[in-house]
């Protein structure tokens, strides 16, 4: 019990105690119900309860994934030996940071054909321009002149396509350098030092992902699908952590099932700033779902039980206190839909059990 309800409590007992002690206790039956004064229930507390739609928890199991948008796979465009691995799974990494270096034959390869177009480039432009002064001069065909130009734009050609193939590899010499094309976690690891790579692995050698948004994936089974909308309200809990709960909203539906576990996922984007949430974490999922009937919605905890029926304390229309026997439609977690209690009407929320017993008279 709280000091807040200890207090109410204290205060209706004393009151009942009084009126008992003036009165006799022949008649303290009536006295307990007339003692509850003005004074008495303004201490109470209460809320005014209104007719709404019947919500209804779906319970979903999820899983956490990256943002695909925010997430990418390091390959390595050549082939060759890894000659040291800078980061290790679950390291955060920051963009152009170096993950490992290899030694590649193709690298140097790739280094020397740059190095040989740039040499027949130059070769080719000093035929170029000699056969152009003999020409002008009248000391050689034409002919001689054009198909000195054509060499010179072969070899142009030519190192353009050597600075293109080195662009998209990269290296220098004989060495490749993986970088991380973002800001993120490694969340997948496929390499050490000393492994051979080749430029045909079906497996990238790293994942890296930006976890400040993730999404939650909720496995939804064939039954549930109809209840399943775009926009509707979810708290989301980490099994590491189930007290910490996040809220969210479905923003996409997978209309796909699944043939083996016959589920369809819904998307669930959160942020996640202080990185709590991690890539591969199981999540349960609740989902607020609506239904199209209608109904008063009262504080789980006004409710009363005595004698297998339920009760709740209802300030009337003469602004007194009275029991209202209700019967209860559904319950939402600290929420429930009864009938018994019109739109409108003001419940009490604390002390109702001696409140009850005071107008009873027991």
């Amino acid at each position: 019990m709280t000091v807040k309800n200890k207090r109410i409590t204290v205060i209706i007992v004393a009151g009942i105690m009084l009126a008992c002690v003036s009165c006799g206790k022949k008649h303290s039956a009536n006295v307990s119900a007339n003692v509850i004064n003005d004074s008495i229930l303004n201490s109470l507390p209460k809320t005014a309860v209104h007719s709404e739609e019947i919500s209804r928890e779906l319970k979903l199991n999820g899983r956490i994934v990256p943002d695909e948008a925010k997430q990418a796979s390091v390959y390595a465009l050549v082939s060759g030996r890894i000659g040291q691995v800078n980061v290790e799974l679950g390291d955060y990494v920051s963009k152009g940071q170096t993950l490992a270096v290899l030694k590649s034959a193709e690298v140097a390869g790739v280094n020397n054909e740059l190095a040989l177009a740039r040499s027949n480039l130059e070769i080719a432009r000093k035929n170029r321009d000699t056969y152009k002064e003999l020409y002008e001069s009248n000391l050689t065909s034409e002919r001689e002149f054009v198909t000195a130009r054509a060499e010179y734009e072969k070899a142009l050609s030519e190192l353009q396509k050597a600075e293109n193939v080195s662009a998209i590899t990269g290296g220098e010499n004989s060495t490749y350098t993986l970088v991380s094309p973002l800001n993120g976690y490694i969340i997948a690891k496929n390499i050490t030092s000393n492994s051979e790579v080749r430029n045909d692995m079906a497996e990238p050698l790293f994942s890296i992902a930006d976890l400040s948004v993730v999404w939650i994936l909720a496995d939804v089974f064939e039954v549930d699908i109809d209840r399943i909308r775009l926009g509707q309200s979810v708290s989301v809990c980490a099994l590491s952590n189930p007290d910490r709960v996040y809220m969210g909203k479905i923003d996409k539906i997978y209309n796909v099932l699944d043939p083996e576990t016959r589920t369809m996922k819904a998307r669930v984007s959160l942020a996640n700033p202080n990185s709590e949430l991690k890539a591969g974490m199981f999540v349960s999922v609740k989902v607020n779902v609506k239904s199209s009937m209608t109904a008063v919605a009262v504080p789980s905890a006004a409710l009363i039980f005595d004698d297998n029926k339920m009760y709740a304390i209802v300030i009337g229309s003469n602004s007194k206190p009275e029991i209202r026997p209700v019967r209860e439609i559904f319950r939402n977690g600290d929420k429930c839909y009864v009938e018994g209690v019109e739109d409108g009407e003001t419940v009490i929320t604390g002390g109702q059990v001696f409140l009850f017993e005071a107008l009873n008279g027991k």
